[in-house]
């Protein structure tokens, strides 16, 4: 039983060096995800333009007001 379990847990000299590749593979992957934020840069966006058009279409009354409501008729489905 102790001879099946350790023959388990030993590697040879290929599964030892694809550890070591995927080990380093992870770590250098960790280090770039954790350094990432710090490579981005933040574009200022200036909204001065939308704010202006904005207040020129609240105070502008392109629409004609309705000199009648609507009225809706209910009748009967047959």
């Amino acid at each position: 039983m102790k001879r099946k379990l350790k023959n388990y847990f030993t590697f040879n000299k290929k599964e030892r060096n694809g550890i070591l590749l995927l080990s380093f593979t992870l770590i250098i992957l960790i280090i770039f995800y954790h350094f990432t934020p710090l490579l981005k840069t933040e574009d200022k966006t200036d909204f001065s333009e939308f704010k202006k058009a904005i207040q020129e279409l609240k105070y502008t009354d392109d629409i004609p007001k309705l000199k009648h409501s609507p009225q809706l008729e209910i009748r009967a489905v047959d």
